[in-house]
């Protein structure tokens, strides 16, 4: 009898932790701090590095729904980025502005 598939480390983590009541919250988009820059540097993969508006500089990668609809990202676009509280160093790319 073959053995039961399980969900891999990190389905199995996360349901022994949401069990235990280790952990109230699993972060998700709406999360994350919308911040506002301008993309300097297109780099490889879908990359790119981004100057905040207060001078920060950090690298960004682009969204799901923009790469599944194909929108182009070049430097000098205005963008809005989504930062997580864990890491302020890397974002996602949400939104392109249309100026």
């Amino acid at each position: 009898m073959p053995a039961a598939r399980s969900a891999g480390f990190f389905g199995s983590m996360c349901g022994k932790l949401l069990e235990k009541g280790k952990v109230n919250h699993i972060l998700a988009k709406d999360d994350l701090a919308n911040l506002e820059g301008t993309v300097t540097e297109a780099r490889g993969g879908g990359h790119f590095v981004v100057r905040l508006e207060n001078g920060h500089t950090l690298t960004a990668k682009l969204g799901g729904a923009m790469r599944r609809f194909r929108i182009r990202v070049i430097s000098g676009d205005r963008v809005t980025i989504g930062v997580s509280p864990y890491d302020p160093t890397h974002g996602l790319i949400l939104y392109r502005h249309k100026n």
